[in-house]
């Protein structure tokens, strides 16, 4: 499973050089994709598994990670849910943020003995199926950024101090241009959804 957002050739395709160091670039690409993750808070690259959760309601479950898809909800009660009787909203998505029991089936969602990691939701983790196109583009422009940096100190240099120098600079967050392309799949805070301030 590949957890990177673009590769070496589309690296070598945004800049029209063929000549970029493979292992320089490559080694950009993992440190820059979970750069984005960070920024964005939430991760771009899809993983298949099963998550434990609190029960919060008898209907609904809020997910704290976005939901490509959804296989199961199994409860400690001994119940196992499917898409036949639970739906995903937004109905906008994926990705998908919450899960919902279906009107009218009288089922519920229900734990044993304790709420505390009551539930295990098995799907497809992740924003999409595939990476964003601005995503990997902005992934590109944030690695070619750092590497250009390399080129004009010098690619000794950058095998002693330099590379870790432009690595800590990934800590700084985004150059402005790409911060842009960023924006609108910068996760907000749950106290920015519920409306409080900073």
């Amino acid at each position: 499973m590949t957890t990177d957002y673009t590769d070496l050739e589309a690296v070598r395709r945004f800049n029209l050089d063929d000549d970029m160091s493979e292992d320089l670039v490559t080694f950009l690409i993992s440190g820059v994709s979970r750069a984005i993750d960070k920024h964005c808070r939430r991760t771009f690259y899809t993983v298949t598994e099963g998550r434990v959760y609190d029960w919060e309601a008898s209907n609904q479950l809020r997910l704290r990670d976005d939901l490509v898809s959804l296989t199961s909800v199994t409860t400690s009660a001994g119940q196992t849910l499917t898409t036949a009787e639970l739906t995903l909203e937004p109905r906008s998505g994926p990705p998908y943020s919450r899960i919902r029991v279906k009107d009218g089936l009288g089922v519920s969602i229900q734990y044993a003995t304790t709420r505390s990691e009551a539930l295990t939701v098995t799907g497809v983790w992740g924003y999409k199926a595939t990476v964003p196109d601005l995503i990997a583009l902005a992934c590109q422009a944030w690695v070619s950024e750092i590497y250009a940096q390399a080129d004009t100190r010098g690619m000794e240099s950058m095998s002693g101090g330099g590379i870790r120098a432009s690595m800590r600079k990934l800590e700084e967050g985004p150059p402005p241009d790409v911060k842009g392309w960023l924006s609108t799949f910068v996760k907000p805070t749950r106290m920015a959804v519920l409306g409080v301030a900073a």
